[in-house]
């Protein structure tokens, strides 16, 4: 297969990979656009980016974010993915693309069943207990969301920023809120990997997202494979032949 141009439009910022052999060659994440952008403008946009290789080639598109979306130019080289072209049973209309695209990259790559965690702007979990169909699972506010409420809801507490594992019982207020944020975070998600394991013994537990690393350091105890790339996996699956059951 050759190099393929993909985009992912999250909640904060616009994610691209250059994408072959499997893997990702080249990647680049930026704000959101500004404005709508013609075909010629963004072949322009790309062309003077970091992926100015990439300017001439058709993109693949999944973004949860409509206003972004609507900011395309509608070119017959830009692919836009939806729901239907995830080959999953189960799926329901306002499940996130970038949910059901990990899922189906996590068991096509690792195995079903499978539960996915991705750290990003929301904290989702996303699982199946059978091949290519959907079990369900939750979403709460990501770690920089969290911080964010606590800073915009409260007059004195401050927005911290959550790198490492702080000590539990901290002697200022950035590290209390630090430890409440990440050890509150790690029992949650003990919690619904105890139940997940309960139901599916020895499935496969996959993180990713901009917070993967982080949740890998919460977790290490706990045998979870750490993948930064399965929402483009799941790409690429459905621009493959061969993706479905």
């Amino acid at each position: 297969m050759g190099v393929q141009l993909f985009l992912a439009i999250g909640n904060s910022r616009l994610h691209w990979v250059l994408w072959q052999d499997d893997q990702v060659q080249q990647r680049w994440e930026c704000p959101h656009f500004e404005t709508e952008l013609s075909g010629p403008q963004l072949r322009d946009w790309l062309g003077r980016s970091p992926l100015h290789q990439s300017a001439e080639l058709p993109l693949t598109v999944a973004s949860v974010v409509p206003a972004q979306t609507a900011c395309l130019p509608g070119d017959e080289a830009i692919r836009l993915l939806s729901l239907d072209d995830v080959p999953l049973r189960g799926l329901y209309p306002s499940l996130g693309l970038d949910r059901a695209l990990a899922l189906l990259a996590a068991g096509v790559t690792y195995g079903w069943p499978v539960l996915v965690i991705d750290g990003g702007t929301a904290l989702t979990l996303t699982a199946a207990q059978q091949s290519f169909t959907l079990s369900g699972g939750a979403i709460l506010p990501g770690l920089a969301l969290q911080a964010r409420s606590l800073d915009q809801g409260t007059a004195a507490l401050p927005e911290v920023s959550v790198t490492d594992l702080p000590p539990r019982w901290a002697l200022d207020t950035a590290g209390a809120i630090a430890s409440g944020l990440l050890y509150g975070l790690r029992a949650t998600l003990r919690d619904y990997l105890n139940d997940w394991w309960a139901q599916a013994p020895g499935a496969v537990g996959v993180l990713t997202g901009g917070d993967g690393p982080l949740l890998r350091t919460l977790l290490a105890e706990l045998p979870l494979i750490l993948d930064p790339d399965l929402i483009f996996r799941g790409m690429a699956a459905i621009a493959s032949p061969g993706h479905s059951d």
